[in-house]
């Protein structure tokens, strides 16, 4: 294993500088918080990207890669959608797409950024469904970044604690989320407390 340098990142014990951007894709996906639409794409085109890393410079789907995209908007529920224009969705149905896209990439590690922010409570238990399924039957690796602990509790085996942008501390989600961590981590007074379900509520 070769010596790795402090404030690094590795992926496969590699520097992550070290791989190409066709190499990269093929290890890594993300899902940004927001996109926002520069050309109005069709959702199939757009999740259609994501087997980009797999394709010669210029080259188009084949069958095999479109049947991977019919597979994934099946799962992420599209198919109804596949003609729809970016521009012309919802909320909730362009964060589904985009993280569409990121599965059609095969990724053994996905990274999301919020991708619950600005939906209705509905499409967050959707997406959130979603991706719990991508990790138990696919076993792909899910790096998710969510503010709302109930979610965390609920769908989450690990969690991480970030404080000041410093780790604070890696361990299952029942050891991270507890009142004193959270009072410490969110500087909240003692009479804030965490409850089973991750409701933070005042005594």
């Amino acid at each position: 294993m070769p010596t790795k340098v402090a404030g690094s990142v590795y992926l496969q014990d590699t520097a992550i500088e070290k791989f190409s951007a066709r190499e990269l894709a093929k290890i890594v996906s993300y899902v940004p918080q927001k996109q926002d639409v520069v050309f109005d794409f069709s959702v199939f085109d757009t999740i259609l990207m994501g087997r980009n890393p797999y394709q010669n410079r210029w080259e188009g789907g084949n069958a095999q890669d479109r049947e991977i995209v019919m597979d994934v908007m099946s799962k992420t529920h599209l198919t109804n959608l596949k003609d729809r224009m970016l521009g012309q969705l919802s909320g909730g149905e362009m964060q589904r797409v985009m993280i569409a896209r990121a599965m059609a990439q095969q990724t053994p590690l996905m990274l999301l950024d919020e991708p619950l922010s600005n939906l209705d409570i509905a499409h967050k238990y959707e997406v959130m469904d979603i991706l719990q399924h991508l990790n138990q039957q696919s076993h792909t690796t899910i790096l998710i970044i969510l503010h709302d602990f109930s979610f965390v509790k609920q769908y989450t085996s690990k969690s991480i604690l970030i404080q000041n942008g410093k780790l604070q501390m890696f361990s299952s989600t029942d050891e991270v989320l507890t009142s004193n961590n959270i009072r410490s981590a969110f500087d909240l007074s003692s009479d804030y407390q965490i409850d089973g379900m991750g409701n933070i509520y005042r005594n």
